[in-house]
């Protein structure tokens, strides 16, 4: 298109814009941020307003930080920051500005849509894509997957199982069921071990845990990549004020390789009574060697060993995002749960590896060669 055709577009930012800095929108959207970092990382308030600083200005936006770095679900963040927001209460309605906007004449502004070719590149550009060979439409209207096809796209046209199906194609594909898609287009869903997992989530009376598969877990892989190192300590511990002074701490006679060792040993609440109680503790730099400890043996974290084949850029990131989103996560539930099955049924394996084992063996249920156990069942 000619430079000089094309339309001029007026584009607006919101915030202090179309509604007065005076209404404070933005002052009460930053207080729910720091109160989501305090309350969902354990930050003191000067911590929390420090990382929210950061995060605003190395990533534009806070939240970009939370889910790079924590595995923060946005969803849930937008419900208790953005959401938060009384707006009804801080933007009064303001006619003056409803008539400028409504003054803007929009009479050259073309609406298209379905089945205009330009809907459909419009459509694209909006979605970042170029190739028309790698879109792909579905639609129960023979009209629109028609121009969808005549656009270049893959179209695939659903017609409702008891419809009459049209004297003439409408598109490539012509489905009843959607679950048609998942043999003619295998690329767009997740693996069969995926399927399988989701499948025996659909058998009835059982706890969706125990099916959920403990094997992939991709939020440990997101917590893995984006664990970065970070400012603050992950064990907020607040000193009893009533703990005697430095010098009258027992502890205090031990050399810092000493009390490294004695807390690498310990489990982490015992760690975190013991920092309570003593200065000395309270005050250890706890080294990365100790934050790798945590994922060894009888440690709260021993049950992913995978984490030492990738090892992430800070374990003491990687254990307070595990901290963050592990609790509620059905994949490692369900790790925690078979890992001392799995360590008794390993050290069985371990006495047995000279042993000639006769037949195949069985595959896991989350393994991709594993039979499905929906097809395989009889009548």
């Amino acid at each position: 298109m000619d430079q000089a055709s094309e339309k001029p577009v007026l584009f607006f930012d919101i915030d202090n814009c179309l509604y007065s800095r005076n209404d404070k929108v933005l002052e009460h959207m930053s207080r729910n941020i720091d109160d989501y970092f305090k309350k969902h990382l354990g930050l003191p308030p000067d911590d929390a307003e420090r990382l929210h600083k950061d995060y605003s200005q190395q990533y534009g936006q806070a939240i970009e930080g939370l889910v790079r770095h924590h595995q923060i679900d946005a969803l849930e963040y937008n419900a208790k920051v953005d959401d938060a927001v009384p707006l009804d209460e801080l933007i009064k309605p303001n006619p003056q500005l409803r008539q400028f906007l409504e003054d803007i004449d929009t009479s050259k502004v073309p609406f298209v849509c379905k089945p205009h070719k330009e809907m459909f590149m419009k459509a694209m550009r909006e979605a970042g894509v170029s190739d028309v060979s790698r879109c792909y439409f579905i639609d129960d209207s023979h009209k629109n997957c028609v121009g969808a096809k005549d656009a270049g796209w893959t179209a695939i046209h659903f017609v409702e199982e008891g419809l009459p199906l049209p004297d003439s194609p409408a598109s490539h594909h012509q489905l009843r069921n959607l679950e048609e898609l998942r043999p003619l287009y295998p690329e767009f869903f997740r693996s069969l071990a995926s399927q399988l997992a989701s499948a025996f989530k659909r058998i009835d009376n059982v706890e969706e845990m125990f099916m959920t598969n403990p094997l992939d877990i991709p939020a440990l892989r997101k917590s893995i990549k984006f664990s970065v190192p970070m400012q603050h300590d992950a064990f907020q511990s607040i000193l009893d004020r009533s703990t005697l002074s430095a010098d009258k701490d027992v502890f205090n006679r031990l050399p810092p390789e000493i009390l490294e060792r004695v807390v690498m040993f310990l489990p982490s609440l015992d760690i975190h009574s013991l920092r309570l109680a003593s200065r000395v503790f309270v005050t250890l730099s706890l080294s990365e060697r100790f934050w790798v400890s945590r994922f060894t043996e009888g440690h709260e974290f021993d049950c992913l060993p995978e984490v030492f084949a990738t090892p992430p850029a800070s374990w003491r990131a990687l254990y307070l995002s595990l901290h963050i989103w592990a609790p509620d996560n059905m994949g490692m539930g369900n790790r925690k749960r078979i890992w001392p099955l799995v360590k008794e049924f390993h050290g069985t394996l371990g006495q047995m590896k000279d042993v000639e084992c006769l037949g195949n063996p069985i595959k896991s249920d989350f393994e991709p060669e594993a039979p499905n156990p929906r097809r395989s069942a009889g009548p």
